[in-house]
């Protein structure tokens, strides 16, 4: 068989890949999904399984218990018997956001968020797992979505324990529309003061690709390095902290450093996506090791050194 088939449709094998990555998220938040599972521990302390299947009028649930046709009606009173179930594993979801699976993400944990957010009364662990669910919505470019949801999520009051990161998300969204106005105020309207430890890197990348957009790139350098040094040890934001650091030394002129930084992002953490985006960067940037750095302040106090030092000016 000739070389030239087998290759064309290799490569049209790789385009179809391409297209359904790209389709995939907008393709999971349209398909209908499943109900959250749960189990309820009943006064003689049986415990059922099954799902929560929608609420009634006195804000209390529907349960549907597993195996069985019909359903209970659980009171408001009686919902603090009620656990979701949780079929992902944290650390796991971790290792897939350093590693740059953001869909997996999505797909790990679309059942579990999006419906449970119809139940933020209960009492559970839904924070972690739906802090996690928007940042991968933003970096899966689902920008219309995560505008949306966190719309949602603020109007409804639901979650107001992350509502730092339901509004950095929200932001980031507008700024992937280039709704640049409605970005500035919905970040102007947030207080850093008032943010949990748990939302600041959420934050400081905000802010950071807020500044990239608006080529203020003194402040990117300020905030990337204030993300490294209040994330030292963490996989998913130290990187991209690193990441946006050599790119404001580029473009301070300071081209040696930014090479030394991006190559420290690959060395450090290989299997970061951020690693892969400075080494693209370093490919496009061939650099001179013995090349001195244009750092135009560095000149003038050398300059100035040079001056000082001159036979004139010597006693």
């Amino acid at each position: 068989m000739p070389w030239g088939k087998p290759f064309k449709m290799k490569r049209l094998l790789i385009l179809f890949s391409i297209l359904f990555i790209l389709e995939a998220p907008s393709l999971l938040f349209a398909q209908e999904t499943e109900k959250p599972k749960a189990e309820i521990t009943l006064s003689n302390d049986n415990v059922w399984e099954g799902h929560l299947s929608g609420r009634k009028s006195d804000d209390g649930v529907m349960f549907q218990v597993k195996g069985r046709d019909r359903m209970i009606a659980i009171g408001k009173q009686d919902i603090s018997k009620i656990r979701f179930k949780i079929d992902f594993d944290m650390n796991e979801l971790d290792e897939m956001l350093e590693t740059g699976k953001y869909l997996s993400v999505l797909k790990s944990l679309h059942t579990f968020v999006s419906e449970g957010l119809r139940y933020t009364d209960i009492e559970h662990n839904l924070t972690e797992p739906a802090r996690r669910y928007l940042l991968s919505i933003a970096w899966t470019k689902n920008y219309k979505t995560g505008a949306a949801l966190c719309e949602k999520i603020e109007r409804k009051n639901w979650l107001p324990e992350m509502a730092g990161t339901v509004r950095m998300v929200k932001v980031l969204c507008q700024m992937g529309l280039d709704d640049i106005k409605a970005a500035e105020e919905s970040l102007q309207n947030v207080s850093r003061e008032t943010l949990e430890e748990t939302d600041l890197p959420i934050y400081l990348y905000t802010v950071i690709q807020y500044n990239e957009k608006k080529g203020d790139w003194a402040k990117v350098q300020q905030v990337a390095g204030e993300l490294v040094a209040t994330q030292l040890g963490s996989s998913i934001w130290m990187p991209m902290g690193l990441y946006y650091s050599g790119l404001a030394y580029e473009k301070n002129e300071s081209l040696k450093t930014a090479h030394q930084v991006m190559k420290e992002v690959g060395m450090v953490f290989p299997e970061s996506p951020w690693a892969a985006k400075a080494k693209a960067w370093v490919n496009l940037h061939p650099h001179d090791e013995t090349e001195l750095d244009l750092n135009t302040d560095d000149l003038k106090e050398k300059e100035t050194d040079e001056d000082n030092n001159a036979p004139e000016n010597q006693v």
